[in-house]
């Protein structure tokens, strides 16, 4: 990263010194981007209906995202980062909530986060470990979806509310680091 613009911001030991090359000072002051596009499709719909058992609303929202272009400095190239990750291209909810006529009221929730890859951008694809043994790195996330449920009871002056989040204990998608030193959060 010698030539990279950012790296400007910190202050290194030099590489003969004892801890060569040891970053000794960050400058942290806030960066504008330079240039910032995204284009996609949004879609919502509400849909409401009377049952025996009370008011029944359906909702949902999805968004697939066509372009997503990111310059951060004048001088850096133009990234499109649309399908990898943190940008899934689609992404969406659907809701339902049951309203009764008594103070009890029920919601179910599915969100839905869409594949991504970074395939093409990684620099390693199969690589060895300590004992030489081949291992292939994975650069791409499956798709995943969360359930959640919970139930509220409304009396005059107070509400009680409990639900579960997840409910089905959907792990998140596992992708490799590649000895990167980071790791996605």
């Amino acid at each position: 990263f010698p030539n990279d613009p950012l790296c400007s911001r910190f202050d290194r030991n030099a590489p003969d010194a004892t801890d060569a090359n040891r970053i000794t000072d960050v400058r942290a002051q806030f960066i504008n981007v330079n240039s910032q596009k995204n284009e996609g499709i949004d879609f919502t719909a509400r849909y409401g209906h009377d049952t025996r058992w009370g008011r029944l609303t359906v909702e949902g929202q999805v968004t697939h995202q066509l372009e997503s272009f990111t310059k951060l400095l004048a001088e850096d190239d133009i990234e499109d980062l649309n399908g990898e990750y943190g940008e899934p291209q689609t992404t969406g909810y659907l809701n339902f909530n049951l309203d009764t006529e008594t103070p009890w009221s029920f919601f179910w929730g599915v969100d839905y986060i869409g594949e991504t890859d970074q395939t093409e951008r990684s620099q390693r694809e199969v690589g060895t470990t300590l004992y030489g043994t081949p291992v292939r790195y994975k650069y791409y996330t499956e798709e995943t979806i969360y359930h959640t449920f919970s139930t509220q009871y409304e009396a005059d002056t107070w509400t009680f509310r409990v639900g579960v989040a997840n409910v089905f204990d959907e792990h998140p998608p596992a992708v490799s680091d590649a000895d990167a030193g980071n790791s996605l959060i």
